[in-house]
Formats: structure tokens, sequence, C-alpha cells
């Protein structure tokens, strides 16, 4: 749920009960007071019900799960991380990343970001070996697997000059994925690089 949309939501519901309690006033408890009352009170339970029901859910879900519960998803988690690495400033940013690991564990986006920081903006090849497995240990979908050792393959060859890494990466997904589009694309490239 973005931000701006729930402060817009909130802001409506806001308004209603100032204009509720306008109405109020000038009506009075009887007729057209009670009426507008039921007519605001549902609309401004309609602006909110859906911050409502995610807390709500959050709170049950922690109670019996027993665990502590944060009100934030990875996806409302991203925006500062993002801010770091617009900035250059990389550590900030990855340890932002990291924060929300620990949040969310196993969430793809994250442990990404912080592999294509450590690789590609800090050229750190080891560190960025080491958070590219990381994120190939999560449970990824086909696709995205076969995505990621796509882009580590071209990191690998254009960028770092490691063939037989790059290498390494095609050949996994030969392995992974035998008769498929993704092998198809990944032996047409393999072929390529050994050329």
């Amino acid at each position: 749920m973005g931000s701006s949309t729930r402060i817009v939501r909130w802001a409506v519901a806001a308004g209603l009960i100032l204009v509720l309690v306008v109405a109020w006033h000038w009506f009075g408890g009887t007729g057209y007071g009670m009426l507008a009352t039921v007519i605001f009170a549902v609309l401004i339970g309609v602006m909110i019900a859906p911050d409502i029901a995610w807390l709500g859910a959050h709170l049950f879900i922690g109670a019996i799960t027993g665990e502590n519960q944060r009100f934030e998803g990875p996806v409302q988690m991203y925006g500062p991380a993002r801010s770091l690495a617009v900035e250059e400033r990389w550590g900030e940013a990855i340890e932002a990343y990291r924060g929300i690991l620990q949040m969310h564990p196993g969430d793809v986006e994250a442990q990404r970001a912080i592999a294509e920081i450590c690789l590609e903006k800090m050229g750190d090849l080891d560190r960025g070996m080491i958070e590219y497995n990381a994120l190939l240990s999560l449970k990824l979908e086909d696709a995205m697997r076969v995505t990621i050792l796509m882009r580590l393959a071209e990191l690998y060859e254009r960028r770092f000059n490691r063939p037989d890494y790059a290498a390494d990466c095609l050949g996994d997904i030969l392995d992974r994925f035998p008769d498929t589009k993704y092998a198809a694309a990944a032996r047409e490239r393999l072929t390529r690089l050994r050329n």
C-alpha cells in the first residue's frame, strides 16, 4: 500500500469528519443530522478500512506466531535504501537493505540490491560473489534465477574479464534447465563466449 495513497485516504477521511461535525451542528441530532452521520460514517470507514484491516492482520499474525511484527512491508522499506544508493552512499545503502533482510528474511529484491551494489557499483568481485551466492540460495522462480545467472555471466565477461566465471553461470543454466528456452539462450551465449 503506497504511503501517498494512504495519506490521501486519511486526509479525505479527516475532511469527511470535519463535514460530519458541521452537518451535525447544522442539522442537529435528528432527521437529516442522523442521515448525514450514517452516510459520512460509512464514507470515513471506507477511507480508513484498508489501513485498519492491514494493522489488524499484522497484530493477529504477530499474536499467533509470537513474533513482534513491524508494520512496514519490505516494499515500504525500500525508499531509504534506494535514496542512499542514488546518493552513492554504498555502505549505508547496503546496511539499509540488510535491515530489510533482518525484518523480511529471504527478500529477493533486497538481497539482489546488495549484490548489485557490491559487484557493479563498488567493483568488489569477492564480496559481490558472496552476495550473489546468497541471492542464488534463496527460493527463486526459474525466470528470476536465469535472469540473475545471465546477469552474472554478463558482468563476469564484460566488466571483470572473467570468462571462466561467465561460463560457470551459463553452465549452471544448462544443468538446471535442460531442453528449455533458457538453456537455448545460455548455450548460444556460451558458444559465443568460447569463440
